[in-house]
């Protein structure tokens, strides 16, 4: 199989900015991450979807615009499809919290404003709008002006101008931070099957809670970056009881110790083959907890088996504040 390529790449990014009364403010410091492409075990690409979580104000928005390319680092550098980023570009995407439409053009015209643009023809753009509109569920809607939508049938639309390019990035700035529950829930689930259809990769911001976002985390996200943002963030303990009973947090605890051994200058342990009965035996249960257990972690990104098991010890050491 061929090596994955990298999808976005952030090497040594700081950003700063000038406060009203003249102080300077470090939105990045120092950050460094890389999500490569994604490819299922039959060899598709599947794309990754990947969520950027952190408190208001510790620099998310502003790194998902460094590398839409609405704005420049002070240092380092930011690379999509191993390209660097200088300005925007129609290989990536982005839908923000606020609704962006243009007052001036209908559904239709919105959704074809960025194929018109760059040279698509008029066939070719109706042929995608009228695609497009279906899958978002707006068919009779196509000559309505954005006023007279709802808030989330305003972001279905910005979500179809997003994907008409086919960008194979997609950045998403708490699209649906705005919406009621059962918006925010329908949206949800029509950014998962967006997701499966395009196979682009997802950059998602969040500002919710850590813990919140993990009991969510099998409903939008197969992977975390939680460790790169210049605030460090951390879970309350209690909190982490809720979420793992001492067996996991002894076997989150014995992976990650044996990820780290001889690995401690990487991001991301690879562990020497280890069966189930001796992982129940170092922790005192049984190795169909154990399964049990392995299971829970590779869906929250603790773990994943990619020519071997490789343990996500960024995360875990958050959780388990080691």
């Amino acid at each position: 199989m061929e090596p994955k390529k990298s999808k976005i790449t952030v090497k040594n990014v700081s950003r700063s900015f000038l406060s009203s009364d003249g102080k300077c403010v470090n939105a990045l410091e120092n950050i460094n991450f890389e999500i490569e492409d994604a490819f299922s075990a039959a060899g598709r690409d599947v794309g990754e979807f990947r969520v950027l979580l952190g408190p208001s104000g510790c620099g998310k928005s502003t790194l998902l615009r460094l590398i839409a390319g609405l704005d420049r680092a002070d240092s380092g550098d930011v690379l999509v499809n191993e390209v660097p980023v200088h300005g925007p570009g129609k290989d990536r995407g982005m839908v923000f919290q606020k609704y962006t439409s243009f007052p001036w053009l209908t559904v239709a015209g919105n959704i074809s404003y960025g194929l018109k643009i760059n040279g698509v023809s008029e066939d070719k753009r109706k042929e995608t709008v009228a695609q497009l509109i279906e899958a978002i569920g707006l068919s009779g809607f196509e000559n309505a002006y954005p006023e007279t939508l709802s808030g989330g049938m305003q972001q279905r639309v910005a979500i179809a101008r997003t994907l008409a390019l086919r960008p194979s990035v997609i950045l998403m700035d708490e699209p649906f931070g705005a919406l009621d529950a059962q918006t925010r829930s329908e949206m949800q689930q029509l950014l998962l099957k967006v997701w499966d259809e395009t196979a682009s990769t997802i950059l998602f911001v969040k500002k919710e809670s850590m813990v919140q976002l993990l009991h969510k985390q099998h409903a939008l996200s197969d992977r975390f970056i939680a460790h790169m943002l210049a605030r460090n963030i951390r879970i309350e303990e209690d909190l982490v009881d809720q979420l793992f009973n001492s067996s996991e947090k002894r076997l989150a605890r014995t992976l990650l110790l044996l990820a780290r051994y001889g690995k401690e200058d990487k991001p991301q342990g690879v562990l020497p083959k280890l069966s189930q009965e001796m992982l129940a035996e170092m922790i005192g249960t049984t190795r169909s907890r154990v399964n049990f257990f392995m299971n829970k972690f590779r869906k929250l990104g603790f773990i994943e088996y990619n020519g071997g098991l490789k343990i996500n010890t960024s995360l875990l050491s958050v959780v388990l504040h080691d």
